[in-house]
């Protein structure tokens, strides 16, 4: 595709080739994978129209130690950054936009202490997570 000048993914991966007028070249195709990636695998998702209220729910896969990802909100940028596992050490790193709040779910292990920026958090528990209210801005937690 890039050979021949494209500078979007096209709906074919032989390129232009076979029935031309069946072809897409601005095809979404492979703009799922990267929404399973930020919706999914970093969690971030919209719990209200425009992303005034956020969630933060990484899905953890033991085959996985990091992941990161960026949303471009109307209200700014959203990030998700976490790096170890469900069983701990878990780290999260997130940055939540102006005039929008976070519902953030991380892992409860047994025994585990749960710190935001170094200080103990306090959390609900929900379906075995933690679960911490934010409002904007930029936080690292912890789960040790």
């Amino acid at each position: 595709m890039i050979a021949r000048g494209a500078t979007t993914w096209w709906e074919r991966w032989n390129s232009d080739s076979g029935d031309p007028a069946m072809n897409s070249f601005n095809h979404y195709a492979f703009g799922s994978v990267v929404a399973w990636v930020y919706r999914y695998l970093a969690g971030i998702d919209a719990a209200a129209p425009g992303f005034s209220r956020i969630l933060i729910r990484p899905r953890l896969d033991p085959r996985l130690t990091a992941a990161r990802a960026e949303y471009d909100s109307v209200y700014g940028k959203i990030v998700s950054d976490w790096s170890g596992s469900a069983a701990g050490p878990f780290t999260l790193k997130v940055r939540v936009p102006a005039n929008a709040t976070a519902r953030v779910f991380l892992p409860a292990p047994p025994n585990a202490k749960l710190t935001e920026g170094g200080k103990p958090v306090q959390s609900t528990l929900e379906s075995g997570q933690h679960v911490v209210e934010i409002g904007s801005g930029s936080y690292e937690f912890q789960v040790r």
